[in-house]
């Protein structure tokens, strides 16, 4: 598994997230081992079919808000 670190969730498979604020400004997500990946954001580190990410805000400075959004394969500003 790759190691998932964010403001607000580290890793989310499936749930519903509104209305909440990420704030800090330190988070780490560290590589651990061969073909692994970190993904770090400012609010959810890793989000994997996730229906509903609305009206969310990233006060950590950390940019991108999503490290891995499965929605649009990559990073996203998205929340």
């Amino acid at each position: 598994y790759s190691c998932s670190a964010g403001g607000l969730v580290g890793r989310n498979f499936s749930g519903t997230i509104t209305n909440c604020t990420a704030s800090g400004g330190r988070i780490t997500a560290v590589n651990t081992g061969v073909n692994r990946t970190a993904y770090r954001g400012g609010f959810i580190g890793y989000s994997e079919y996730s229906t509903i990410i609305s009206g969310n805000h990233n006060n950590t400075g950390i940019s991108p808000a999503i490290g891995y959004d499965r929605r649009v394969a990559g990073p996203s500003e998205n929340i």
